[in-house]
C-alpha cells in the first residue's frame, strides 16, 4: 500500500520566504467527523482542512463544504468567501 501525502508550502511573497509548511498524510479509517478534534483558529488552516477533504478519494464533500463555511466564518476576506463560491461550482453544489 502506498502513501499518500499532500504537502501545502505557503510563500510570503512581501519577505521572499517561506512562512510555513503543511504536510496532510493519509490514513486508513472507516469516515472522518466533523469537525476535527483539534480547534481551528485561522481561516488558512480552515481552508486547507476543506480543500484536503475535497481532494481524499473518499467522497468528503458534506465535510469539506463546513470547512470553507468555516473558514468565511473566521475571515471577512472576499477570498474565502470566492474558495466557497468555487467549490461549490466544483462540486455541483
Amino acid at each position: 500500500m502506498t502513501k499518500k501525502e499532500l504537502v501545502f508550502m505557503i510563500m510570503d511573497t512581501a519577505a521572499n520566504q517561506n512562512s510555513g509548511a503543511f504536510v496532510f498524510q493519509e490514513f486508513a479509517g472507516r469516515g472522518l467527523e466533523y469537525p476535527y478534534t483539534c480547534e481551528i483558529k485561522k481561516a488558512s488552516f480552515a481552508l486547507m482542512a476543506g480543500l484536503y477533504l475535497e481532494l481524499s478519494p473518499r467522497n468528503y464533500l458534506d465535510e469539506a463544504e463546513k470547512y470553507y463555511i468555516l473558514a468565511t466564518n473566521l475571515s471577512d476576506r472576499q477570498f474565502y468567501r470566492d474558495m466557497l463560491d468555487n467549490f461549490r461550482k466544483r462540486t455541483g453544489r
